[in-house]
């Protein structure tokens, strides 16, 4: 007996919101699979690739200048290529929530089975260059806030007590982790917003709001339990890395020589593809999860679910 399809545009509770997910997710796995794929496989395979070979380098490196007694400093040149590859990999997550949203979408409308890879990848183009757009501007805000706490704390090092400086620095960190966690709770159906609404830019902050009024324990609790199932599955990609990390360790206590000479580890660039490959490859969950919470919300606000079933039985006795 086939079992029935996933409605998006339905009222859940916390677990239901949970299981739809995965039951979305394994419904779905060939053709979102695919799409992912098509789409995304190509940058997040360049994008793993680089990071890994950064890292394996870094760690070449490091044994390069124990060997030699050489002080290892993080100097500019190791501080942009950390840039660089945050940045890319920041554009892989954009691309793979994109084209999840895209897919939500696209499935509401249509129906499982009912379009094309290609229908995906039309509403994804639509609605990128917001995404991006919106994407930048909370990167440049928090960023800013980081800054200014930044600068407080030394400022408060260098002119005042120590113990001041612990006193009012610990509450203030505190008090801006929980800033950045509500909004960033607040801000989770954008992305979906953007994707099933298509509203002005100036509307998407107010749109997240009126949706998570009411519910952002909801939303909170669903964020933090796929994000500690996201964790926990990533870890499990990140052992290879772990024991090649510790085999070069004790190679290089072995035979320190032979390991610094060599200009990078391959042992530790592949597990480390791996483990960037993995995370990637599981990071949709977080994407999905948002955009089932996404139409729950928008549900409990908006009954779209009963005004659909009230219009079939209308029609029904037309």
């Amino acid at each position: 007996m086939e079992k029935p399809k996933v409605i998006l545009n339905k009222k859940r509770d916390f677990s239901d919101v949970i299981n739809a997910t995965f039951s979305f997710i394994t419904q779905e796995i060939k053709v979102y699979g695919k799409m992912l794929l098509y789409y995304a496989g190509i940058p997040v395979l360049a994008a793993s690739i680089l990071g890994a070979y950064f890292s394996g380098t870094e760690l070449s490196t490091l044994f390069l200048k124990l060997e030699t007694g050489s002080d290892y400093q993080l100097g500019l040149d190791y501080q942009l290529k950390v840039i660089g590859v945050n940045l890319l990999n920041a554009m892989v997550y954009v691309l793979l929530s994109g084209l999840s949203y895209a897919y939500l979408v696209t499935y509401k409308e249509n129906g499982a089975g009912g379009f094309e890879l290609q229908d995906v990848w039309s509403r994804f183009k639509k609605g990128i260059g917001t995404m991006i757009l919106f994407a930048v501007i909370i990167s440049i805000i928090a960023g800013v806030v980081i800054a200014v706490a930044s600068l407080l704390v030394v400022l408060g090092t260098m002119f005042g007590s120590p113990v001041l400086s612990v006193v009012v620095g610990i509450p203030a960190a505190l008090f801006l982790l929980c800033v950045f966690i509500y909004f960033l709770v607040t801000l989770s159906p954008a992305g979906m917003i953007i994707y099933d609404e298509s509203p002005d830019f100036s509307n998407i902050f107010t749109r997240c709001f009126e949706l998570i009024k009411g519910s952002w324990w909801q939303t909170f609790g669903i964020i933090f339990i796929l994000g500690i199932i996201y964790s926990m599955v990533s870890s499990l990609f990140s052992i290879p890395v772990l024991v090649s990390s510790i085999l070069e360790g004790i190679a290089y206590s072995s035979s320190p020589e032979v390991v610094a000479s060599q200009s990078k580890s391959f042992a530790f660039v592949l597990t480390a593809l791996i483990s960037t490959l993995g995370g990637n490859a599981i990071y949709p969950i977080l994407a999905i999860g948002c955009g089932i919470q996404y139409f729950n919300l928008k549900e409990k606000r908006e009954n779209l679910d009963l005004l659909g079933r009230i219009e079939e039985i209308s029609d029904s006795t037309i």
